[in-house]
């Protein structure tokens, strides 16, 4: 996955369970990427970093800057997944603030902070 793909996905993720969030602090990155719009049943956003619209559902959504699908099953605080632009599965967690994704491509676990 990208990480584009990565932050959206955890942002949407973490917004979704906790039902706040306008930005997401990137632990790999160092930094915070902010977003704009809304996540509830439809999801409209708009990436600042990426400079790129995010829209669809909670369940697949269309990344514009990234021309990819990613589907997202979120089951109480665990959320897993696809991303069709990188053919990878992801899965993960949202705990208060804290939002762990796994990245199978990567073979990495990736840290974010909602803010």
């Amino acid at each position: 996955m990208t990480p584009e793909a990565r932050r959206a996905v955890a942002f949407i993720a973490g917004h979704f369970v906790s039902g706040k969030g306008r930005a997401i602090y990137d632990y790999d990155k160092g930094g915070y990427i902010h977003f704009s719009g809304s996540v509830n049943s439809g999801v409209h956003l708009y990436d600042h970093q990426a400079r790129a619209h995010i829209t669809g559902s909670t369940k697949q959504f269309y990344h514009h800057g990234l021309s990819a699908h990613i589907s997202l099953d979120i089951s109480g605080k665990n959320f897993q997944g696809y991303d069709y632009g990188s053919g990878s599965q992801f899965s993960g967690n949202v705990r208060s603030n804290n939002i762990t994704l796994y990245d199978y491509a990567a073979s990495k676990h990736f840290q974010y902070l909602l803010t």
